[in-house]
């Protein structure tokens, strides 16, 4: 099908009735308390969701708004959704219109102004909106931008390229993490993890077995180990702050990176929340809490899962197969054979069954 008629077909409206997915009305009591303006209102962009074995995108009242006709569908970032058609990858805009024509083996979100594609030649390259490539450098592997660098390999050595895909860190670590709050973690030649600032040069000492994300609010999740066997398996995490100094001692078996107030960790195989000052304020009770994405993570106990807020509110109990990663203003909740759409109240607003 040619690009003319697949992007008209695209636009073209759904019938109105669906026997594999609908929209989840608000009940009498909701309506009534929005009228009253006593719920707030909730953004929610349009959401990547399942018709029989084809994938279009609803928007947060559950309507279609471009008509299931891909093999599959991500969720927007910033302004455009990878799809696959035929086996090849592409980009959509909002209107479901194709802008960069399924021609990857494989393609990632656009983040920055940049996306990481990979085509018939071995190796990562990166594109702009218009789908040009950006330079003609292959990486080996690739990571996606954070404030105007990416982490990139090749010959299995580490640096960082700007937006023009120039080398603006040369590949000389054996590891990288994301730059974030002007700071990045590499691992380096001592089988350390230290930090460097956007000109590369080491600001905290390589003194860490193992790191998780990067600066969040000031502080970063590192770990050290207690003995020198098996150094990954066998650490305690804590937090430093910008100086590379611990402000929360490193006493927790695992931790994740700080929201705005909270961060997860885990003591003993259980999961709860601690404040800056390394305080619990909800103590371990779940099997594991994820990263936070927009102010929620994940949250499991007892093999089910759902989602807590940054405040240490459930705002999904954990009673579902399992559930995918906040973006985009919603969450996902995953049964046997379905899937459900939530915004940030908890509600579902769509509720559809998996191809």
């Amino acid at each position: 099908m040619c690009k003319s008629l697949l992007s008209a077909f695209v636009v073209a409206t759904l019938p109105l009735t669906f026997t594999t997915a609908c929209a989840v009305d608000l009940s009498v009591e909701e309506r009534a308390r929005e009228k009253q303006g006593t719920v707030r209102p909730v953004q929610v962009d349009l959401c990547n969701a399942p018709l029989g074995d084809k994938w279009g995108f609803i928007d947060g009242q559950g309507i279609w708004v471009i008509p299931a006709v891909f093999d599959s569908a991500d969720d927007f970032s910033e302004g455009l959704a990878r799809v696959s058609l035929g086996g090849r990858y592409g980009y959509v805009d909002r209107a479901g219109k194709i802008v960069i024509e399924p021609q990857f083996k494989q393609a990632w979100p656009f983040r920055e102004g940049r996306a990481r594609v990979v085509g018939d030649a071995w190796g990562m390259r990166l594109i702009d909106r218009n789908g040009a490539f950006v330079s003609e450098q292959l990486f080996d592997v690739a990571d996606e931008f954070s404030e105007g660098l990416a982490f990139a390999a090749v010959d299995q050595k580490w640096g960082y390229v700007d937006a023009e895909g120039e080398w603006a860190i040369d590949a000389r670590y054996r590891g990288a993490g994301q730059f974030s709050e002007g700071l990045a973690f590499v691992f380096t030649e001592e089988r350390k993890w230290g930090a460097i600032d956007r000109d590369g040069v080491l600001v905290i000492e390589p003194a860490f077995d193992s790191v998780d994300g990067g600066f969040q609010h000031g502080l970063a999740a590192v770990a050290v180990a207690k003995g020198p066997l098996h150094p990954v398996m066998n650490v305690t995490w804590g937090y430093i702050d910008v100086e590379g100094k611990f402000v929360v001692p490193p006493t927790f078996s695992r931790a994740q990176p700080f929201g705005e107030q909270l961060a997860a960790v885990a003591v003993e195989g259980q999961w709860g929340l601690i404040d800056r000052t390394g305080q619990w304020v909800r103590a371990p009770e779940f099997d594991y809490i994820g990263r936070w994405n927009e102010g929620i993570a994940e949250v499991w106990k007892n093999e089910l899962s759902g989602y807590i807020d940054s405040e240490g509110t459930i705002i999904v109990p954990p009673e579902y197969r399992r559930v995918g990663l906040w973006k985009n203003g919603y969450g996902c909740l995953y049964e046997e054979k379905a899937m459900i759409y939530v915004n940030r109240t908890g509600r579902p607003f769509w509720r559809g069954r998996l191809p």
